[in-house]
């Protein structure tokens, strides 16, 4: 995590699509829906506020810890998927998964997009959630799987308006 999370590049053009409207919201006081607009939804950015505030921390410092957890986080998820279905080392799997997943950070001049919020997990991890429950729902149709998947739904939603689509 050290090599391909901490010390990649970060794309400081793309943060202010999220670092605005959060820091409109802290610094000044406005209201979501009413004088802050976003193109990537709200729910993202009334997260990272609302954590901002309940820890002191800087939204900027904030974000980046957040996108850093949901890359673990989807690491996790996509380790245990791709472990049940090939029968290969530990080791082997996490290197593999780790190039995959970790290694788009560019070369030479080309930045990957990685830490881009509006490109990386952190855009689209609620709906690979929901769209990982409605196959869940599909191959076991029950009340349980209908009532996280519309969870899940509602959340994407909300988080970025692109993820409905994507769903």
């Amino acid at each position: 995590s050290k090599i391909f999370l901490l010390s990649s590049s970060k794309d400081i053009f793309h943060y202010s699509w999220y670092l605005g409207p959060i820091n409109s919201l802290n610094e000044y006081g406005h209201n979501l829906l009413d004088n802050v607009p976003s193109q990537y939804g709200y729910l993202s950015i009334l997260l990272i506020h609302k954590l901002s505030l309940l820890t002191n921390l800087q939204s900027t410092d904030l974000l980046i810890l957040m996108i850093f957890s949901f890359f673990i986080f989807f690491y996790v998820i996509f380790f245990k998927k791709i472990k049940s279905l090939i029968n290969l080392p530990y080791s082997i799997v996490a290197l593999f998964l780790s190039f995959l997943v970790f290694a788009n950070l560019g070369f030479n001049t080309l930045s990957g997009a990685m830490f881009i919020p509006s490109s990386s997990v952190y855009r689209f991890l609620p709906s690979l959630f929901a769209i990982i429950i409605f196959t869940k729902l599909i191959n076991s149709p029950n009340y349980k799987n209908i009532f996280i998947f519309l969870l899940f739904f509602l959340i994407s939603l909300f988080w970025s308006f692109e993820s409905s689509f994507f769903i």
